[in-house]
């Protein structure tokens, strides 16, 4: 999208656009005959005469591509694999030109890619292969380039090997190197193998197109397989302290890349990102209580927690266990695994940005301040740190914060969620501000440019844009996505203090310390108005209820005048930590943030169906 937007800002008379389905036949067929012609020529053909294979033959192989170039390219790796004569390559190929053209069934250009593939994989992988062994290769075949289709990530052979348990010979001279005109296979094995085209995944997934059933791939089954790989690999690859950092204060960013993958290589970093994913595309049968997965969170939940540390993934870990929460609660069942997995949840959400910094801190501070009901707390008890003899008092449950963003370095003045929910905008004392994701608390981007406090943040009704006041006196625009300064406004003579989007996203409103209002064209940043009247301090602004209203106007959840409650149908329900910041929040639905003087966050997600007065 960023390129295409990139393009659409040039000058017409400089590029071109072409929609590919919009350009006529005849020019598509004369592209890819142009296509077939040169490749052609790169064949050896030393045994060939030099016209070969002739204008007619490459006539016919254009016609059978029905417009796609993807046939046309698989024709010629198949024909051009140096391990096979070419002409009688050619000759099977055009066998299927004049059976096909006898057909006047009209058959769909899929129907002959899907030919093109079986006939690929049969003389490819079945080639020259004695009946006794085809079994085998069969069954290598799908254990091999089965998992390739549905990886989330091109993995090299040498990953491969160890990803499945492969012995590497296997991999690599029985099967792989057969299916070069369908696969990039690198010399190299420690280079990604990758599909030369997606169709070829499409079709070995689809038991309708892929008509040799011998080749079709059941993708359940497959991705079942994976995630019990993914599981056994992780059960024999982590432990505690696995890259024998010296202190449990060591910093996840201080260390080395190659330490890092010297201890924990590609296939068991694969392994911790997408074990979940795998499971949750997988056919049931590994989520029972005490099943493989219950068995590995028992014992290796922490160590799969100190891992993503290391690789810099614990805000995906955040997403995988809600991942894995929402599987189990799709089978209706209310298992032991149900259960452990909900507790799971609540500590990495409250612990993931001390777990962020300092991995070893898993075993450390995330254990000892978990509260005394914390089924992970009680379940790794033997983990706790053996220097406190003496454990801290603490609460019984999870406390209701759903958890707290650290990332400001002086307190939060302001917080604004975006329209869709999936996003928190901060502004702080220390001059910035901070995009995050919702959900799983992770930094998305950090906004400098301002050069004093910034005061109040507003998201545009349609979340691409983001404004800003701050005391030094100016409003700035923002890209949501990238970052970027758009506009600075000037014309206030004092601190802004709060900042807010017209419904329509096309006007600005500012109110200041210098005791004005003024509004703004939020598009050129030109002044349209300044409102004068007030005799102090404007310390809120917001456009008419009958083009936007804040979000918590709808919510039957807000804050009491004092800022100490949360209110529910103005009944006080809860009592808010003393640091808070009054009147510094935004609710979003049912979910509340707050942000405090110490400049953290904190965001409590509350349950809309249940009556809080119900005690």
């Amino acid at each position: 999208m960023p390129i295409q937007l990139g393009f659409k800002a040039l000058p017409g008379n400089v590029h071109q656009d072409f929609v590919l389905h919009n350009i006529s036949q005849p020019i598509v067929q004369h592209d890819i005959y142009t296509f077939l012609k040169d490749e052609m020529g790169k064949i050896n053909k030393e045994h060939l005469p030099a016209d070969w294979p002739g204008k007619q033959n490459i006539e016919l192989l254009a016609q059978q591509a029905h417009g796609l170039f993807i046939y046309a390219a698989t024709v010629c790796h198949f024909i051009g694999d140096p391990d096979w004569d070419p002409e009688e390559r050619l000759r099977l190929v055009l066998n299927d030109c004049a059976i096909a053209k006898d057909d006047t069934t009209g058959q769909s250009p899929t129907v002959e890619l899907d030919e093109m593939y079986t006939k690929v994989l049969n003389h490819s992988v079945m080639g020259n292969c004695p009946e006794q062994s085809k079994p085998e290769f069969i069954k290598r075949f799908k254990q091999i380039v089965g998992p390739i289709v549905i990886l989330f990530d091109s993995l090299s052979t040498t990953t491969l090997d160890k990803l499945l348990g492969v012995p590497n010979w296997k991999t690599d001279s029985k099967i792989l190197l057969r299916l070069h005109s369908l696969l990039d296979v690198p010399e190299n094995q420690d280079s990604p193998i990758r599909l030369l085209h997606p169709s070829f995944r499409d079709f070995l997934l689809n038991e309708k197109r892929c008509s040799d059933s011998r080749f079709w791939v059941d993708k359940e089954e497959m991705h079942k397989n994976l995630a019990e790989r993914c599981l056994w690999l992780l059960s024999k690859g982590l432990r505690r302290n696995i890259c024998s950092l010296y202190t449990p204060s060591t910093l996840a960013c201080e260390l080395k890349r190659g330490t890092v993958e010297q201890h924990l290589p590609t296939p068991i970093q694969y392994a911790c990102r997408y074990w979940v994913d795998h499971l949750q595309l997988g056919k049931n049968g590994l989520c029972d209580d005490n099943g493989p997965v219950h068995m590995f969170l028992q014992k290796h939940f922490l160590h799969w927690l100190e891992a993503l540390s290391l690789i810099g993934e614990i805000s995906k870990g955040v997403l995988i266990i809600m991942a894995l929460q929402s599987i189990l609660t799709k089978l209706g069942k209310q298992t032991d695994l149900l259960v452990m997995v909900n507790d799971a949840k609540q500590f990495i959400l409250n612990n993931k940005s001390i777990i962020e910094k300092a991995p070893l801190q898993t075993y450390s501070s995330a254990l000892v301040f978990s509260p005394k009901k914390s089924i992970i707390r009680t379940h790794f008890s033997t983990q706790f740190p053996a220097w406190v003899k003496c454990l801290p008092i603490v609460e019984e449950g999870w406390n209701p914060s759903f958890q707290t963003l650290e990332g400001h370095s002086d307190q939060v003045q302001s917080v604004a969620f975006s329209p869709d929910g999936k996003r928190l905008a901060s502004g702080s004392h220390d001059r910035t501000l901070m995009l995050w994701d919702a959900e799983t608390g992770a930094v998305q981007s950090t906004l400098k440019g301002h050069s004093d406090q910034v005061q109040s943040v507003a998201f545009s009704p349609d979340g691409k844009r983001l404004a800003s006041g701050s005391d030094d006196h100016t409003v700035m625009l923002w890209d949501a996505e990238t970052g970027a300064v758009q506009i600075t406004l000037k014309g206030h003579s004092g601190q802004v203090q709060s900042v807010a989007f017209s419904p329509d996203g096309k006007r600005l409103a500012s109110g200041s310390d210098d005791h004005t209002v003024m509004l703004w064209d939020a598009e050129t940043g030109a002044v349209q108005s300044s409102l004068k009247g007030h005799s102090s301090q404007v310390q809120s602004v917001a456009f008419s209820p009958d083009g936007f209203q804040n979000s918590f106007q709808n919510s039957l959840y807000t804050l009491d005048e004092t800022g100490q409650w949360v209110t529910w149908k103005g009944h006080n329900v809860l009592f808010l930590p003393p640091d808070r910041r009054p009147a510094i929040y935004t609710i979003q639905d049912s979910t509340l943030a707050i942000g405090h003087r110490s400049g953290s966050l904190t965001v409590l997600r509350i349950d809309p169906n249940i009556d809080p007065l119900q005690l």
